[in-house]
């Protein structure tokens, strides 16, 4: 059950980077799949004003709001839990530094032009695609975090090593597409192994991620 649900996270995944791959490469683009992203979210709010409860009532919690956030008190006691949300934390804390970092790096430090750093940006979100596609392959979603980490350490290493060194842009550039690699790998595994611990609690597990 996991390891589907882990395909399907990793197959998510792999949409959500095509999209900011689609951004990048042309700014037509950006606008198209803006307003596609716009339309399905309100198809989707729509369907979802037709879709009736399916929680049978007497499985459903009873009480107040208020009451509700009892259940994330054993939620966040789990340390098993607890480390897959870390995990997640600790991934999207690089993936957005990179974000945040990368128009300086790559625009300022290695003179790219806007054209040269949207190609170069595509180029690593297509990293992402391929790391979440790596991840389905794996038969236990505990290997593919765990080759997730060690490769977001190792790239990690390598990149800070580029930029102490001024090595050519080349280098770089293959330690960030490695980085978006291995983060590609790490979101939907450990997304996926942390709402598998929490069956019973899979709706507060997940407003905890």
């Amino acid at each position: 059950c996991c390891g589907s649900f882990l395909c399907l996270l990793a197959f998510l995944r792999s949409v959500k980077g095509f999209l900011i791959l689609c951004t990048q490469l042309h700014g037509s683009l950006r606008i198209r799949c803006g307003e596609g992203l716009l339309v399905i979210g309100i198809l989707l709010f729509a369907v979802n004003l037709r879709i009736s409860e399916s929680l049978l009532k007497h499985r459903r919690i009873q009480g107040s709001v208020w009451g509700t956030f009892r259940a994330f008190v054993p939620i966040l006691r789990h340390r098993r839990f607890m480390y897959y949300v870390l995990t997640q934390a600790f991934g999207m804390g690089v993936f957005f530094t990179y974000i945040a970092s990368s128009p300086f790096i790559l625009q300022q430090h290695y003179g790219l032009s806007p054209i040269g750093y949207s190609v170069c940006f595509a180029t690593n979100a297509a990293g992402i695609i391929v790391g979440s596609w790596l991840a389905g392959r794996f038969r236990r979603g505990s290997n593919a975090l765990s080759a997730g980490l060690w490769g977001l350490v190792g790239s990690g290493i390598l990149y800070a090593t580029t930029l102490l060194c001024g090595l050519p842009f080349g280098f770089l550039e293959s330690t960030l597409f490695l980085l978006m690699v291995a983060i590609g790998m790490i979101l939907p595994t450990s997304t996926a192994l942390a709402l598998d611990i929490e069956r019973e609690h899979s709706g507060s597990a997940s407003a905890v991620i």
